[in-house]
């Protein structure tokens, strides 16, 4: 193969994926030699291939002890270069998050419906996509579904925009 990992990664995904969804807590990651991190690359060559990118920082309290200043401090650097460019979305729960993505992912798809390769998984319904009340016993199965869903969303935009351009 020859290539840097990275590369080889940024070749996988940006020829296979869609979307990116980049999500940040407290690390930006490892130098690439490309970029800051090999997350930073990927969201660069998705950019440079005009393909969406939704990016997430968390502002989601961590226990002091759990920071690497030093990956915290890139991070924050990065983090100001992205909202500086307008970039991108932040939340402080991850109800919060979920609402983001599922609204943000509604919206790509509904501004990028030819470009987006896409095959149905399953029925998206409106229900889905209403805002949840925290309730501590849904925590063990929050991430779960909203993988689910996040699986269903672009599926099911893709289907109902095909299906009303189609009608007219």
């Amino acid at each position: 193969m020859g290539d840097r990992p990275q590369a080889i990664i940024n070749k996988q995904l940006v020829d296979d994926a869609d979307i990116l969804v980049a999500v940040f807590w407290t690390k930006l990651g490892t130098a690439t030699g490309a970029a800051m991190s090999g997350s930073v690359e990927e969201v660069q060559q998705f950019r440079s291939h005009q393909k969406p990118v939704l990016m997430y920082f968390s502002n989601v309290p961590v226990p002091p002890n759990n920071i690497n200043i030093k990956q915290y401090q890139l991070l924050k650097k990065y983090r100001e270069k992205c909202y500086q460019e307008g970039l991108v979305s932040s939340y402080t729960s991850i109800y919060e998050f979920r609402d983001l993505l599922l609204r943000n992912l509604w919206e790509t798809v509904s501004r990028h419906p030819r470009t987006l390769k896409i095959e149905n998984r399953g029925n998206l319904t409106k229900e889905s996509l209403t805002p949840m009340k925290y309730d501590p016993k849904q925590t063990s199965t929050l991430i779960e579904k909203m993988m689910e869903q996040a699986r269903l969303l672009t599926p099911q935009a893709k289907q109902e925009l095909l299906r009303s351009l189609t009608q007219t």
